[in-house]
């Protein structure tokens, strides 16, 4: 994290970072991004190496009149893709909050973080595509760094995908054509459940793909939104029209779903061991779902 300057160059919104501790980079670790724009104070929330690395960061943003309040959540994937190359995806998870009659210029605010999001992915490209063909093994290991894997010799370019929503239609159509099972990706070799809802504004249904638990003939997921400051569109949905439809391995089937009770969170906790460290991601309480087959 502090070499990032090696690579790419400072802009409005980055500068470098400093305050990493503990170093080297692990799940917990905090540090302070600064820039022109401001500090963002973040922290790892995920980190599985050599495969993916999650941050939090939040920011108070000001100009002029106008004071934006973000939370920010970054997820970067890298998979290794057809002819030794790596698909490397940066995912932006933006939360803005602008009070008063100047929050009509959050889609302005939301523009430019997609544009520096962007413009760090193709840096990243632009330097390892520098790289001479003969110091491929050094360029290549300072991206290992990450990883505990021990070096081939490959010499990757680095893919950018043009189009997070296609990327995700891809896990789905891959769980769908292979009964349930996922080979390649991030979550290769994981269980995971495809959840339909039906919007509650729109009426258009909507597909996530979820980790789950069981409790009996039931199904239990956490509307965790991977520690996101507000619920997930999905659970929204559900609270709007609680039918919606399930697939889990080969299976699809419908099912009604109700938010857990009080009482009841103790005993369906075990059920999805994961919610405790994904609560402590945010302030709100991850509401915890049930699904009974309709």
């Amino acid at each position: 994290m502090p070499e990032y300057g090696r690579w790419l160059p400072g802009s409005e919104a980055f500068g470098r970072t400093t305050l990493v501790s503990p170093y080297p980079v692990r799940l917990g670790t905090t540090y302070l991004d600064a820039g022109p724009a401001g500090e963002r104070p973040g922290s790892v929330t995920a980190f599985d190496r050599p495969k993916s690395i999650a941050f939090h960061q939040t920011m108070r943003l000001k100009r002029g009149p106008l004071t934006a309040n973000c939370d920010i959540h970054i997820r970067c994937t890298l998979e290794p893709v057809e002819g030794g190359a790596t698909s490397v995806i940066r995912a932006l998870d933006l939360t803005i909050q602008i009070p008063g009659l100047l929050k009509v210029a959050e889609p302005l605010v939301a523009s430019a973080f997609r544009k520096e999001n962007a413009r760090i992915v193709a840096e990243l490209k632009r330097y390892v595509e520098a790289q001479p063909t003969s110091g491929a093994d050094q360029a290549r290991g300072k991206f290992e760094d990450m990883s505990s894997e021990q070096p081939t010799h490959r010499k990757p370019p680095v893919q950018i995908p043009s189009d997070m929503n296609a990327f995700n239609q891809k896990v789905i159509e891959e769980f769908r054509a292979n009964r349930g099972e996922l080979s390649s990706g991030p979550l290769a070799g994981r269980h995971v459940m495809l959840l339909t809802t039906t919007g509650a504004k729109s009426g258009k249904e909507r597909t996530a793909v979820l980790g789950f638990g069981k409790d009996g003939d039931r199904y239990v997921i956490i509307a965790s939104g991977n520690g996101a400051p507000s619920h997930p569109a999905w659970y929204h949905n559900l609270q709007a029209r609680p039918i919606a439809t399930v697939e889990v391995g080969p299976d699809k089937f419908k099912v009604r779903a109700r938010t857990a009770r009080p009482e009841e969170r103790d005993q369906l906790k075990p059920r999805v061991p994961y919610i405790e460290q994904q609560q402590t991601l945010t302030k709100r309480e991850i509401p915890i779902v049930v699904l009974d087959r309709a």
